[in-house]
């Protein structure tokens, strides 16, 4: 249990808060100084208590195992489904020089609308993969051996089946 005693020479609370008040508005326009003055006063408050603690008891020595260092952050792509993953990589093809214009981003969106990812959730796509190009100085790396466009109409092609699969049995 700790008990403080308070040194009877030191400032009170209300000083304290009066000479903070007055620090502030001395150093209103310049933060750097008020910061400094504060913390000097605070460290003279502070050092103005006595702490008096009862005798610890021992503690037991832990040992702690470290996990060795992963040597790369894994990339957005562990992160996606498959049609996010879709998603992603047709935002890769519309980004040129590190750019991606309104009117791609925008269409982007509706491409994401009709492959059923939520407007938030491209976004977070769309700044995922923005950041990765350009972490990576602008070079794109291609993972795939099929051409986008055939992914994302095949994604099309499922999702119209589905919805015809649906009218045909409801």
């Amino acid at each position: 249990m700790v008990a403080e005693m308070r040194n009877p020479d030191a400032i009170t609370p209300d000083q304290y808060r009066r000479a903070a008040r007055r620090m502030r508005a001395r150093f209103a326009h310049r933060p750097a100084d008020l910061h400094r003055a504060l913390g000097a006063l605070s460290k003279t408050y502070d050092s103005s208590w006595k702490k008096e603690t009862e005798p610890t008891i021992p503690r037991q020595v832990v040992t702690v195992r470290t996990l060795p260092r992963v040597e790369k952050e894994p990339t957005a792509g562990h992160l996606l489904n498959d049609v996010e993953t879709i998603f992603e990589k047709s935002v890769r093809d519309a980004v040129h020089d590190r750019v991606l214009r309104y009117s791609q981003r925008q269409a982007l969106l509706k491409l994401a609308g009709r492959l059923k990812i939520e407007r938030f959730r491209a976004n977070l796509i769309i700044a995922m993969a923005q950041h990765e190009i350009i972490s990576n100085g602008g070079s794109i790396e291609v993972q795939t051996s099929k051409p986008i466009w055939l992914m994302v109409g095949a994604a099309l092609i499922a999702e119209a089946a589905a919805i015809l699969v649906a009218h045909v049995f409801i």
